[in-house]
Order: C-alpha cells, then sequence, then structure tokens
C-alpha cells in the first residue's frame, strides 16, 4: 500500500509542472540555454496550479535557478533564487 501511495504521489507532482508554458515565459523574458527541472515544491504560493523548476542563463549572461507559477486561468510569474 505504502509503494502505491508513493507512485500515486511522484505521479501528480510530475503533473503539477508545464514545461511548455514555463519555457515560453522565460524565452520571453530573454532567458538562453534553458533546463527545465521538474516540480519545484517551494517555488510557488498555493493558488499556483503549475511549479516548473529551472535552470536557465539570464539576459545578463548569469546562471539562474528558479521557478515558473502559473495556473489555469492566469499568466506565469518567473521566481529566481
Amino acid at each position: 500500500m505504502k509503494r502505491l501511495l508513493l507512485i500515486v504521489s511522484i505521479a501528480l507532482m510530475a503533473g503539477c509542472t508545464d514545461a511548455g508554458k514555463a519555457t515560453r515565459t522565460l524565452q520571453a523574458a530573454g532567458y538562453q540555454q534553458i533546463e527545465i527541472t521538474g516540480y519545484s515544491v517551494f517555488g510557488c504560493s498555493e493558488d499556483d496550479t503549475f511549479n516548473t523548476g529551472f535552470v536557465a542563463t539570464g539576459a545578463n549572461g548569469a546562471r539562474v535557478e528558479g521557478v515558473v507559477c502559473s495556473g489555469f486561468f492566469k499568466g506565469a510569474t518567473i521566481r529566481t533564487e
């Protein structure tokens, strides 16, 4: 039973990312060499449906880690560390 719960939890977390929207949002903001890292547990508020972690090169050339927070009926917000 514990194994099933673990598998279901991982599947649900994997479904809580939107790599396509995150990539488009980051590209529009000038980020390059974007790598989607998956679900980010603490990156967004409880009102956000999708929490997509990333590592990218910013417009100034610095390597940046962060998360793109988004939802079904709202835009996307980039949060960096």
